[in-house]
């Protein structure tokens, strides 16, 4: 997992760094994590507590806003989304990457 800021070339570089890592570890899922560039927080849950449901792949086509995922699947194949409260995006093996997780530590100072 690697975190980087909404900006281009702090993207190219994680991008960089996960090419230059598969390329000696052949079907492994990479996930990055998108943060705004802003010290403005994040909204809060407009339904805390709610059930998460499975997040929607974006048409293959970077978000201009962050926060969003890029998951760079086990085929090497780039797929981002938009991250959203009560979502969720599964992986191999059972794991589920819970966003409300991840977006309640952008609400809070």
């Amino acid at each position: 997992m690697q975190i980087f800021y909404n900006q281009d070339s702090d993207c190219s570089n994680a991008l960089g760094r996960i090419a230059n890592v598969q390329r000696t570890y052949h079907a492994i899922e990479f996930i990055r994590i998108a943060l705004p560039n802003s010290n403005n927080r994040f909204r809060q849950n407009p339904s805390p507590g709610a059930v998460t449901v499975l997040t929607t792949q974006q048409q293959n086509q970077r978000p201009n806003q962050a926060p969003y995922i890029i998951h760079w699947n086990a085929n090497q194949n780039l797929i981002y989304y938009i991250m959203n409260w009560n979502e969720h995006l599964p992986f191999r093996y059972g794991w589920n990457l819970e966003f409300n997780v991840m977006l309640s530590m952008l609400t809070h100072p």
